[in-house]
């Protein structure tokens, strides 16, 4: 019995808690129209730039190392061929 009036007193501060931030996001009005929008053109714009010219920049990286390997391979694993 004791255990679930400390429990609640406990729960008590927390609530109010909860109740107060509630009520500062909505005065702020977060999360309304805008930042959805904000967001979604955010998306549209990655999609569309950044993410190809990332595509571009991953195979230019995977090309160049594959020249790179190509030209050490010789160095690093030597093979005497019979004379």
């Amino acid at each position: 019995m004791r255990e679930q009036q400390t429990e609640k007193k406990h729960m008590v501060p927390m609530k109010k808690k909860i109740r107060k931030v509630r009520l500062q996001l909505a005065r702020r009005g977060g999360f309304g129209l805008n930042e959805v929008l904000g967001i979604a053109a955010a998306l549209i714009i990655a999609t569309a730039i950044v993410i190809p010219g990332l595509k571009t920049f991953a195979g230019d990286v995977v090309d160049d190392m594959g020249s790179w390997w190509s030209t050490h391979t010789s160095d690093i694993f030597v093979t005497e061929t019979g004379t």
